[in-house]
């Protein structure tokens, strides 16, 4: 059965069952979009949304990272900060290394990279180490979208929260889709509004929340505020601060009172996730979930066609079958496995 709908798109199961487009949106995409993944995709999501649940991190999505470390450094590893990779080194189609931008060189093993795939197959290594054909694959196969991201420090004495009924609350004023190529228009695009301290209130001050509002956004509307690495054209603050304002005022229409109520505003773009995330043209969420998008042939990446280079992250699966963090997680367990059960650490 797995096979089977694996290779079923839910658009066409969908409308093979229904007629009404706002249930296939809904069904198909969890949101407002029409359906592109498979089949077998979205019932795995759909088993996580409704059956197990998003998960939450008791320590915080921060806690996670502050665990790994203290694994890291209480098995006398060593984690070094700001140091960026220029290459990961091959000998005798095997990978034996790194070199970092300063210079330096060091030698393992097996090398774990976390890095976005096609960062690592097209900027990491020489590419003499691939098929023609193989990098071709991961040239073209496309990543999901970048997003323009609101974060807000807010006072909600004077704020409406009636219809945020949960932490987590999918919004969108019209459909229009005969005039979906504005970027800008948030009337007509999804937006999400997540409010992240009913689940950890130390997040915010007592008396205060924190709200963020996130909507789709193509890396191409910013590329050309690019100067180089972490470096905009002059105006580009500003820009992205109108356009937070623009956002906020959709939103406005369901949360009375949310202008007047903001003390903190941070704003993010795909350049933010490129630069800081060092995520390729600031893709958020991994692979396209368009499978006529992806011309890969293995869903699971983790085993490299280079021996002894591990990937892992939310680019090692072609499907994030569990979501973003927990997939990622996992990844990094079954390279840890994968290491074991070859016996050579």
């Amino acid at each position: 059965m797995i096979k089977e709908y694996n290779n079923v798109s839910s658009e066409t199961y969908l409308n093979r069952f229904l007629k009404d487009d706002e249930l296939i949106r809904l069904l198909g995409s969890q949101g407002s979009y029409f359906p592109v993944m498979s089949m077998i995709h979205l019932a795995f999501l759909w088993n996580v949304m409704s059956k197990e649940g998003i998960w939450f991190p008791s320590c915080g999505v921060h806690g996670i990272s502050d665990l790994l470390q203290e694994v890291v450094i209480g098995n006398e590893g060593e984690i070094k900060l700001n140091s960026g990779i220029k290459e990961i080194l091959v000998e005798d189609n095997r990978a034996v290394g790194v070199e970092l931008m300063n210079g330096d060189v060091y030698s393992a093993k097996w090398i774990i990279v976390n890095a976005d795939y096609k960062k690592t197959v097209l900027k990491l290594m020489n590419k003499n180490n691939f098929s023609s054909e193989y990098l071709k694959h991961v040239k073209n196969s496309k990543y999901t979208s970048s997003e323009l991201s609101v974060y807000l420090g807010i006072n909600s004495d004077n704020l409406d929260l009636t219809k945020m009924r949960a932490n987590h609350l999918f919004y969108r004023a019209t459909y229009d889709d005969k005039n979906e190529g504005d970027p800008e228009n948030f009337k007509n695009k999804e937006i999400e509004i997540c409010d992240w301290s009913n689940k950890s209130p130390e997040f915010a001050p007592k008396g205060k929340k924190n709200l963020i509002l996130r909507v789709t956004m193509p890396y191409e509307h910013f590329k050309h505020w690019k100067l180089g690495d972490k470096m905009k054209k002059d105006g580009y603050q500003e820009y992205k601060k109108n356009l937070a304002r623009k956002l906020i005022k959709t939103v406005e229409s369901i949360l009375p009172g949310l202008s007047s109520s903001i003390e903190v505003m941070e704003v993010a773009t795909p350049l933010t996730y490129e630069d800081w995330g060092q995520r390729s043209h600031g893709s958020i969420a991994g692979w396209n979930r368009d499978m006529k998008n992806i011309y890969m042939k293995h869903k699971s990446l983790i085993e490299n066609p280079i021996p002894h280079l591990l990937h892992v992250g939310i680019y090692s699966f072609l499907e994030p079958f569990l979501g973003g963090v927990p997939t990622s997680i996992y990844s990094g367990c079954l390279a840890a496995d994968h290491i074991l059960q070859n016996n050579e650490i």
